[in-house]
């Protein structure tokens, strides 16, 4: 599956390269601390910026690859009886 295949792609944010745990948060709605483990676990790709404390940000290909992984596991999960 590619991003235009995808039915989470995130193509219409490309005026934001890059997107702050607050922003992938209220995207996919969850809650930003979900995000953030997320990316503590390495399951979402993240850069740390050299500023202060360093800002963490997501680029916008790592949060669709992120989603196509997490459509193909979704469609893998056997259903319940």
């Amino acid at each position: 599956m590619n991003a235009s295949d995808s039915p989470f792609a995130v193509s219409d944010l490309s005026r934001f390269p890059f997107l702050s745990p607050t922003e992938v948060a209220l995207l996919l709605r969850v809650n930003e601390s979900t995000v953030r483990r997320w990316i503590r676990e390495g399951r979402l790709r993240a850069l740390r910026t050299a500023r202060r404390k360093g800002l963490i940000r997501v680029s916008r290909e790592d949060l669709q690859r992120f989603l196509d992984n997490a459509v193909v596991h979704a469609e893998t999960v056997p259903e319940r009886p």
